[in-house]
């Protein structure tokens, strides 16, 4: 894959061989370390209980694929798919009668919020030393694996004043018309929601109602008047494909997808105000009975081995520092170019379902 990197005043090319996005294959850890201990993973000790997992993770074939590598290791799913939203909001909808053993893929907003509800347990896992510590803020509920950065992306021609300078360039009449929006029905993925995080972090207002000033929401209704819907189900980048829109956004790891699914390379159009960035995470939901398979589970997919082999297939950005030869090169680079907005989790979770109202209400018709 050739991936392009527009600067404003200039484009670096970059290339990354073997694009295959949703399709990979995992080696099975034989034995994983839980709270110390080493337990073993066989089928005779795991397949015994049914381990249900909710993720964001699951589509496009990769929910398949986790399952038979989970079953090699001795696991048995139940796989739940949900936008990472939704997830969030379905776990603390069952928090008298929880469902779920094992959340996976939601971001560090959505297990924040999680875990100041009670709704999490408190665990170890063998590998947290391998991540970046200050990757680490989970206090002991959860733990990160992977990391997504959501950026602008057109078709490789588009250049000069065609490219916004920043995310809130597209709030103005200058690119009406000419970006795709979150659509109705979408504000229930993490992808949408930080993109909308985004565009109103500039104008965070902690003494309004809703955290933002009624400067942003003016904004805001700009961005959503004069921009091009995602129906639901869609892949991002459709309607770049398709001529809709000249600009997009995505998630990084799908920027490999882009030309394997529509024969183009994507140019990733740098924001002089950062890019948001989704920081995945693994925790276990707080219930009756023992945890010890979810645990188990946990340790084996945050394991270098499962995560060595998942980045170099998936072309994931994992934050375990003893795979990083596996982490393709373009998640590498792509990391040196762009600045990220560090977007206040706590900010975000408070007044994150006023916002999703809001739009609602009155931009999505």
């Amino acid at each position: 894959m050739k991936l392009v990197i527009n600067h404003l005043t200039g484009s670096l090319r970059r290339k990354q061989v073997n694009a295959k996005v949703w399709i990979g294959v995992a080696a099975a850890a034989a034995v994983v370390v839980v709270g110390g201990g080493i337990v073993a993973v066989n089928s005779s000790q795991n397949q015994a209980k049914t381990i249900v997992v909710y993720s964001n993770s699951f589509s496009n074939g990769r929910g398949e694929w986790i399952k038979k590598q989970a079953a090699k290791a001795g696991f048995k799913l139940k796989e739940v798919q949900l936008g990472s939203g939704d997830l969030v909001n379905r776990v603390i909808a069952e928090k008298n009668k929880p469902v779920a053993d094992v959340i996976y893929g939601s971001n560090q907003f959505g297990f924040d919020k999680l875990a100041s509800q009670n709704l999490l347990k408190k665990y170890t896992v063998s590998w947290q030393k391998e991540v970046p510590s200050n990757q680490v803020i989970g206090k002991g509920y959860y733990y990160p694996t992977d990391q997504e950065k959501i950026i602008l992306i057109s078709k490789p021609n588009l250049s000069g004043s065609e490219i916004p300078a920043s995310w809130n360039a597209l709030t103005t009449t200058q690119f009406a018309g000419k970006y795709t929006v979150p659509g109705k029905g979408n504000l229930g993925g993490g992808t949408n929601l930080l993109v909308i995080a985004q565009l109103l972090s500039k104008y965070r207002d902690d003494k309004s109602e809703t955290g933002v000033s009624e400067a942003g929401w003016q904004a805001l209704e700009n961005y959503f008047k004069n921009g091009i819907q995602l129906k639901p189900n869609t892949l991002f980048a459709q309607p770049v494909n398709d001529n809709k829109a000249n600009i997009g956004y995505t998630f990084s790891s799908d920027l490999a997808n882009i030309p394997k699914t529509f024969k183009w390379e994507p140019k990733v159009l740098s924001t002089s105000d950062g890019v948001p960035v989704a920081t995945e995470q693994i925790g276990i939901v707080n219930k009756t009975g023992s945890s010890k398979t979810a645990e188990a589970f946990a340790n084996w997919f945050g394991s270098a081995k499962f995560q060595a082999e998942w980045a170099k297939k998936f072309h994931i950005n994992s934050l375990n520092t003893n795979v990083q030869d596996a982490v393709p090169s373009y998640q590498k680079n792509l990391a040196k170019q762009v600045t990220i907005n560090n977007i206040d989790v706590k900010w975000y979770n408070k007044y994150v379902d006023k916002w999703v109202e809001k739009i609602n209400l009155n931009y999505l018709k």
